[in-house]
């Protein structure tokens, strides 16, 4: 799955293209697609001009609790984003117990560590990205972990009451 802005900066048609090399291994696959933007109609038409048109659900905006609900579903969650300042989404599926493939631009990496809370590739490299989501399917004992170790660290690092916390220590070192 994805879920986010449908725009060119979150890497919407390097997905698209990896999940074309990989259905024809993996027929039954979904890839679910959450959002809305300026990208939408473009990625409409790149899924029918790559014949994966049949197994991509565009759900446009959802609400977070609905998103959830689609989550519980879904295997993987992939976040190709060419440019990201935090990755607020990834944050969120890594709490949602999924595991999460993202690219190495922004501060990814900072939130993702490679193998261990989940996988990172470079943005702009198709192939890459099509070699971990196979590696994560293929490999679910491997991957199945990983999840449980970023909501230990989600929880330890960016949790409502530690961000307050970090807050007040600012606010009070100004005063």
């Amino acid at each position: 799955m994805y879920f986010g802005r449908i725009e060119h900066e979150k890497g919407i048609e390097i997905l698209l293209k990896s999940f074309a090399n990989v259905h024809p291994k993996n027929p039954f696959l979904k890839l679910h697609l959450i959002g809305e933007g300026n990208y939408l109609d473009h990625s409409k038409k790149l899924s029918h001009k790559l014949n994966i048109n049949n197994n991509i659900v565009f759900y446009g905006w959802k609400e977070n609790d609905e998103v959830q609900k689609i989550m519980l579903g879904c295997d993987l969650c992939v976040l190709q984003s060419r440019i990201e300042s935090f990755g607020l989404t990834i944050v969120e599926a890594m709490a949602a117990g999924i595991p999460v493939i993202s690219a190495t631009a922004g501060a990814i990496p900072e939130i993702i560590k490679d193998g261990e809370t989940g996988l990172l590739v470079p943005s702009e490299d198709i192939e890459a990205l099509t070699k971990a989501i196979f590696y994560a399917l293929e490999n679910r004992d491997k991957t199945q972990n990983m999840p449980k170790v970023a909501q230990k660290m989600v929880k330890e690092k960016f949790s409502w009451d530690l961000s307050a916390k970090k807050f007040i220590e600012i606010y009070k070192s100004i005063l």
